[in-house]
């Protein structure tokens, strides 16, 4: 027995010199690798299973190794690469003796911007001595850059709210830290970022709501950032500074700090479980999550889908506009069996490798499909059931043209009577006609050839189209020369809304108060009425505003605007958009604005217009003068002003003269008229108030509308012989309709 022992071990000791021999014969080396978590990265792991409370240290190392990826290369050569830590990595790997190598091992999710993914890299230079092991330990870091934010407690006192967004210049990495404020706010979360090639700077917007309800916007810009390093923002009120409620501009009274600290004991987690994934390939190459397909009509494809998780798959469902083009249900679960038939029927084959890994191979089932230009998408979402999911989208574009017609990116662009069109150069392509766009309302087959186009690198825009229809669903085609792209993209232009009750024909009468909306109906217009015939002015007072069917253009009553005198206090004839909520002891307080959300050019109308001679003369207007009537209108948006329970776009306060600015941040067009004299005549003449569009960029969110027959009304000036009279509003949309 001894001596069969003995021969086990020279033979174990020979096949060790040999193997020493080949090495040497052959120039070669083997790499030992292992792996460390840095001291700054303490790695726990969070139980997997529910029932099963707190949280458990693990082993750094090996719960990094779960999703790490190695690089070994020399000089600048990749000349190996390993997905997981198992087979060759593990054993060794065989290069060739020689210096100038390196390791590079990454683990976790590198992702633009997350709150939960997170990223590790670790690198080591190294030799390979002939014939001998090498051994290797690489440390892993966390590679992101880390941003906390933070608000100082003085920001309480000046703010009602507050959202914080930073965003990182990389393929949208941004993220929203949201704060409420007060000694319950929750712990600011902390976001990880990666950095793209050249771009480590952060851009930080902070938005807000003050306590006087002036919605505020600053940015601020964090330049020279590094990985491995913890932001902390912190905004704070600078001392002797404007107050915010007293600033124009919102700035110079907050003040962003940065605390720059590298990590050091960094707690940070790691999940056992990652997400999803799912890869798209074609003929063997990879498919770009994210990016279009471009494809020649015509061409034979076989793209197949891979999704694989590390535990077991509960859903994956496949949706798209690709679906619906082959004939099959718009939407299904590929681990349903009916689904997975429906598609086997059409030429699709879905394999269930395991219970975490499935394949899809589409097979030549696309290409005819893809015989004519079109654009198509395919959509993915894959669910395990530990609850990691991932979404993922293939856009298919088929075209023979070095451009294409692309969606309109901004809906602002969009007006009731014009549009701005949009293409693009199809990656790869380099047109060198003539650009043009063509369009027509859909459903018609006249197409209004020759748009001029303008080319601004890969984007295409038309210049502006006039004379469209409000409420039209149009399509469009880029061209290069007399090639037409095939690809047709639709808009629909905003809709003509018009004022409700804008004649004024529905009135209704309750107590001594008539209101300026049918009984029952739903109210758009109110006055200065309620204040003129309740409370104390119940026993003198008269309504101000009142129907009238002895002066109008059309249907049986205009609306009569008479300023008078109650009680105390002179009043104007008014009308507005809105809701008289109460009054302040003699004082009326006023809701302004009307949900609206399309872009009128010009408000149109019939008036006629009594000036009275002044005779409440004040600081505005003397006494003796002729009054002046206003009509104004205005489009706003931004944060609803609230009263009780309502919400409004501006509340008027006459009694502290908290009056309408049609300077305001929030108003995006503004008009007016002015009458300062008696309009001739004994009838109804026409007016027309053009918008001047302070912003073209936005979208309003309300409309305000006011008609006083005594400018100054707001400040109890004026003449009690000043009468106007309305009828028949309309707000004009289209140019066309103002030049006649």
């Amino acid at each position: 027995m001894k001596k069969c022992c003995l021969l086990i071990c020279s033979l174990v000791l020979l096949g060790a010199c040999r193997q020493e021999d080949r090495w040497s014969a052959l120039g070669e080396g083997t790499l030992l690798l292992d792996m460390q978590a840095g001291e700054e990265v303490k790695v726990v792991s969070r139980a997997e299973n529910g029932e099963t409370a707190g949280e458990e240290i693990q082993n750094p190392a090996d719960l990094l190794k779960e999703t790490a990826r190695v690089r070994v290369y020399q000089g600048n050569k990749l000349i190996r690469k390993y997905e997981g830590w198992g087979g060759e990595v593990e054993s060794g790997i065989t290069l060739a003796s020689g210096d100038g190598y390196r390791v590079r091992v990454t683990a976790g999710d590198s992702v633009a911007a997350s709150f939960e993914c997170k990223y590790y890299v670790g690198e080591e230079p190294f030799v390979i001595a002939k014939g001998q092991q090498t051994e290797v330990d690489v440390t892993c870091n966390i590679a992101n850059a880390l941003v906390k934010v933070n608000f100082a407690d003085v920001l309480d006192t000046y703010l009602e709210s507050a959202e914080v967004n930073v965003a990182v210049d990389a393929e949208g990495g941004n993220l929203a830290y949201q704060w409420a404020g007060g000694e319950e706010a929750a712990e600011a979360p902390v976001g990880y970022y990666t950095f793209p090639q050249d771009k480590k700077y952060f851009v930080c917007t902070l938005t807000c709501v003050t306590k006087s309800g002036e919605k505020f916007t600053q940015t601020d810009r964090v330049e020279n950032a590094e990985e491995s390093t913890l932001y902390t923002l912190t905004y704070n009120y600078v001392p002797g500074g404007d107050e915010p409620e007293a600033s124009e501009q919102g700035g110079g009274f907050f003040e962003l700090e940065v605390d720059e600290t590298p990590l050091v004991k960094k707690e940070e987690f790691v999940d056992v479980y990652q997400r999803p994934v799912i890869q798209w390939t074609n003929g063997g190459a990879v498919l770009p999550d994210g990016e279009a397909w471009t494809l020649e009509p015509g061409v034979d494809v076989s793209p197949v889908t891979v999704v694989a998780a590390s535990s077991a798959l509960s859903q994956v469902t496949v949706g798209g506009t690709l679906l619906t083009a082959l004939g099959i249900t718009p939407s299904g679960d590929l681990l349903d069996e009916a689904f997975r038939s429906e598609l086997q029927s059409k030429g699709i084959a879905v394999t269930i490798d395991s219970e975490s890994h499935l394949t899809v191979n589409w097979d030549a089932s696309l290409n005819e499909l893809f015989e004519v230009e079109g654009i198509h998408e395919l959509t993915f979402s894959a669910t395990d059931g530990n609850g990691k999911s991932r979404e993922t989208a293939l856009r298919m574009i088929v075209s023979a043209s070095n451009v294409r017609a692309v969606p309109i990116p901004n809906k602002y662009e969009v007006w009731g009577d014009k549009a701005t069109l949009y293409a693009e150069v199809i990656e790869g392509k380099n047109p060198t006609g003539t650009l043009t766009f063509r369009y027509r309302r859909k459903g018609t087959d006249n197409w209004t050839e020759g748009i001029a186009a303008v080319r601004e690198e890969s984007q295409i825009k038309s210049v502006q189209l006039t004379g469209l229809t409000p409420g039209t669903t149009y399509e469009y085609q880029v061209a290069e020369d007399t090639k037409v792209s095939d690809i047709i993209q639709e808009f629909t232009t905003e809709t003509a809304v018009q004022l409700p009750n804008a004649g004024f024909e529905d009135w209704h009468q309750s107590g001594n108060t008539w209101y300026i909306y049918p009984k029952g109906g739903e109210m758009f217009w109110d006055s200065g009425n309620v204040g003129a015939t309740t409370g104390i002015a119940a026993s003198f007072g008269d309504n101000v505003t009142t129907r009238d069917g002895s002066i109008k253009v059309g249907g049986s009553y205009s609306v009569k605007l008479k300023s008078d005198y109650f009680v105390i206090q002179f009043a104007a004839g008014n009308l507005f958009a809105g809701q008289y909520l109460e009054t302040d002891g003699t004082d009326g307080v006023l809701g302004w604005g009307r949900p609206f959300t399309v872009r009128p050019l010009a408000l149109r109308g019939h008036i006629r217009y009594i000036s009275g001679t002044v005779n409440h003369g004040g600081r505005h207007i003397a006494d003796n003068q002729p009054d002046q009537g206003i009509v104004y209108i205005a489009l706003t948006d931004g944060e609803p002003e609230p009263y009780g329970e309502t919400e409004w776009a501006f509340v008027v306060r006459t009694k502290d003269e908290k009056l309408f600015n049609p300077e305001a941040e929030n108003v995006i067009a503004y008009g007016e008229q002015v009458w300062d004299a008696s309009t001739e005549g004994d009838g109804m003449i026409g007016f027309t108030i053009p918008l001047e569009y302070h912003a073209t960029d936005r979208i309003p969110e309300r409309i305000i509308l006011v008609a006083s027959a005594s400018r100054y009304g707001d400040y109890f000036e004026g003449s009690t012989g000043s009468t106007m009279w309305l009828d028949d509003l309309e707000l004009i949309y289209e140019e066309s309709k103002l030049e006649k």
